[in-house]
């Protein structure tokens, strides 16, 4: 892994993660035809977290017409009860 910070506008380093419904997920499979939002966040339902993906969910419509993906990372293996309480729409 780079130690090198990362500015905004710049191309993000590849990975592979594990997606919520529980499968691989890369970056590069949605950068080829999408812009991404790449987003970190340490816990669900943290309160600064919660209001910044509630913001992101709130405006999926507008990142839609940008033809923008909202990527959210964090730690937290499972989280179902978090999309369900806020009915967030972008995490699958």
């Amino acid at each position: 892994m780079s130690s090198t910070p990362i500015s905004v506008g710049d191309v993000a380093p590849d990975f592979t993660s594990t997606s919520q419904s529980n499968t691989p997920w890369t970056l590069s499979s949605v950068t080829p035809s999408k812009h991404v939002v790449l987003y970190s966040y340490p816990k669900d339902d943290t309160p600064g977290c919660t209001k910044q993906v509630c913001k992101f969910n709130d405006s999926i419509e507008l990142f839609d017409k940008l033809d923008a993906a909202i990527v959210g990372v964090s730690a937290d293996a499972d989280h179902t009860q978090f999309i369900n309480k806020y009915g967030l729409k972008f995490i699958k």
